[in-house]
């Protein structure tokens, strides 16, 4: 169970739901970009929310290898404006969710998942 003293929390425009459930073979997430499906056991607490920075790097989800969060802006066509709206959930120093676009592939949910965290965004 995640608590509260789990989650970093510095001044973040959105209100959040953090809940965990335990992985069964025929759940199925939405594909809500408001919501992240995380492999629990693959997060080191406490979580933090921060704007990114020069210099971030993560692995989008369905890739392989890592790519500079500026690239992946670049790739979506997100406005130099958009970027500095752009929130990031970290695990330890690891990027988790670029949040409402893409979670790091490293967190997924896959075949050797257990415990499912689900972090729902309410703007």
């Amino acid at each position: 169970m995640i608590q509260s003293d789990d989650i970093g929390i510095r001044e973040i425009p959105f209100r959040m739901k953090i809940s965990t459930t335990l992985y069964q073979p025929e759940w199925r997430h939405s594909n809500d970009k408001s919501i992240a499906y995380l492999d629990r056991d693959k997060l080191h607490f406490p979580l933090i929310f921060r704007k990114w920075q020069v210099g971030d790097k993560f692995i989008p989800f369905g890739m392989k290898g890592f790519q500079k969060l500026s690239d992946f802006f670049n790739n979506n066509k997100i406005s130099k404006p958009e970027k500095g709206k752009i929130w990031l959930l970290l695990s330890g120093e690891d990027i988790v969710w670029v949040v409402n676009h893409r979670i790091d592939d490293r967190f997924r949910i896959d075949e050797n998942t257990k415990n499912v965290c689900i972090v729902k965004l309410c703007w």
